[in-house]
């Protein structure tokens, strides 16, 4: 009978966990991001539900973008060009590593300036 309470709150508390963690949606949204590129740039970005901001000096710019599995999609406006970026979360960072080798890999970490 023991082993039958053991086992049930075991899979309590793992439902507990799973359903407080937070999606990679909410967690970008959340945040005010800064972005170093291995292409060597560096800007700031901003997510909201559909959307992705970027600021580099006094330059502005958004893109549209969603989320499917474990891949961020951006949809480039001026050629309508879809980019793939593997998402993959490494500590207090978000790596966003790009399906074709064209694109360089992004690095987000949380801009706690904002």
């Amino acid at each position: 009978m023991n082993k039958i309470y053991k086992v049930f709150f075991i899979l309590l508390f793992s439902f507990i966990f799973a359903g407080c963690s937070q999606s990679i949606h909410e967690q970008l949204q959340e945040n005010n991001w800064t972005i170093t590129s291995t292409s060597g740039s560096s800007y700031s970005a901003d997510f909201s539900e559909t959307t992705i901001s970027f600021e580099q000096g006094i330059f502005q710019t958004g893109m549209p973008y969603t989320i499917k599995d474990d891949q961020l999609i951006m949809s480039d406006p001026k050629n309508a060009e879809e980019i793939f970026y593997e998402i993959r979360e490494e500590g207090d960072e978000i790596k966003l590593i790009p399906v074709e080798e064209k694109y360089g890999t992004l690095i987000l970490s949380v801009d706690n300036n904002e």
